[in-house]
């Protein structure tokens, strides 16, 4: 980014990356384990991936990468870069299905309300077909990560617009002060049910180096900065929505914060709002995704001495590689609408590592015995392993303690 060059459309491009639905779950999680554990582990979650962003820039310095792919084979070797593939790969993949599988819940239901039609399976398979067709693929097909830049402002627009009425909402139970002797301020016991929520809220780590390319005069200092502003920008929505929804709706919170909205004409448009910032959402995963499958399969993938670097791909390969992950997500949502548990498993484990465990490896593996950085690669190593934990305790409850 040169002095000219404003920093803004990276930001932009990433808080859309990192915010999304998750964000409807906040009053839930805030009820699971109280205001001001909530509130602490949003701030613990933000710093840890404000961290590992920061580790994963500084490794790629210290190893002279531009990808992560080629990060891992210098740290790692060739089965730190399959591994790193493979989990890049589950994650991203995970992820658009589960947009499809979201646009696929929200949007039947308003579509059968305005034309007065059944809400049926293949109202759902239609749907889905004709977002992918008319929008989806051909936004995934762009070759320019900030050609979405407009997209992703008015899906930030949509967002600032939604925790504005969740603060009005807010105002008469707020006031009223009921709200203050029947929420919970501190339960330790709903940790483990949230942390596989917040782990992945802030998930940005596979789009770094994709926005870290697009820079015109790229440096650690500068993408650590769009990084720092996009996080804090997101964190500061999520604060919002947790507490303001919790404080209006402590009587019964859902883990989606629109089913507690007054039914109507509003509700349904911010839903519908919703699944078109899904829409806007699903190519910022393409991106990294294609890149590592390109990766996983081309042998020349990777090789940075090549015109265009690590991050080319060839344009027929570009393409039949975008129709195949927007092809293969779309199928596996049409076919199997209620995937959710699978996508957990997949998005936590291989969230995990990408977003956590490898960046403050690869740091550990390159940086010098007298980096000043090294002592917080140290320090939070043992949090990396919070979102994995998190999951398997809450695995374990739901499988086991709460049917009996």
């Amino acid at each position: 980014m040169s002095s000219s060059e404003p920093s803004w459309p990276f930001v932009v491009n990433l808080s859309n990356s990192i915010i999304g639905v998750s964000m409807l779950a906040l009053p839930y999680c805030m009820e699971q384990c109280g205001i001001l554990l909530g509130c602490s582990l949003v701030l613990i979650t933000a710093y840890l991936t404000r961290l590992s962003c920061f580790l994963l820039l500084r490794s790629s310095q210290y190893g002279r990468r531009k990808s992560y792919e080629t990060l891992a084979v210098t740290t790692y070797g060739p089965f730190g870069k399959l591994l790193v593939e493979i989990s890049m790969i589950g994650l991203l993949l995970g992820t658009c299905t589960a947009f499809f599988v979201i646009i696929g819940d929200l949007a039947p239901a308003i579509v059968a309300k305005i034309f007065g039609v059944l809400e049926t399976p293949s109202l759902r398979a239609g749907l889905l077909i004709a977002v992918a067709v008319m929008v989806v693929l051909p936004l995934s097909l762009k070759n320019n990560i900030n050609a979405l830049t407009g997209f992703s402002t008015a899906s930030l627009v949509f967002y600032g617009i939604f925790v504005l009425l969740v603060v009005y909402f807010s105002l008469t139970p707020l006031f009223a002060g009921e709200w203050s002797g029947n929420i919970v301020w501190f339960r330790p016991s709903g940790t483990f049910a949230v942390l596989p929520i917040l782990s992945l809220a802030f998930s940005c780590q596979a789009q770094v180096f994709v926005l870290y390319e697009g820079l015109q005069d790229p440096s650690v200092k500068k993408m650590t900065a769009i990084i720092n502003q996009a996080v804090n920008l997101v964190t500061v929505v999520y604060l919002t929505v947790g507490v303001f929804g919790y404080v209006t709706y402590y009587k019964g919170v859902s883990g989606d914060v629109l089913n507690n909205f007054p039914t109507g004409i509003l509700t349904q448009t911010l839903k519908l709002a919703f699944a078109l910032s899904v829409v806007i959402g699903y190519p910022l995963m393409v991106f990294p995704c294609r890149l590592s499958i390109n990766s996983l399969f081309s042998p020349e993938a990777g090789n940075e001495n090549i015109p265009g670097g690590a991050l080319m791909i060839q344009p027929v390969t570009f393409r039949v590689i975008t129709l195949s992950i927007v092809a293969g997500t779309l199928t596996i949502a049409v076919l199997i609408p209620n995937v959710e548990f699978i996508l957990q498993l997949s998005g936590c484990v291989m969230g995990s590592l990408i977003c956590y465990v490898f960046p403050g490896l690869m740091f550990l593996r390159l940086c010098s015995p007298t980096d000043p950085d090294k002592w917080k690669a140290l320090v939070s190593r043992p949090l990396y392993s919070y979102p994995l934990l998190g999951f398997e305790v809450s695995l374990l409850l739901d499988c086991w303690v709460l049917p009996v």
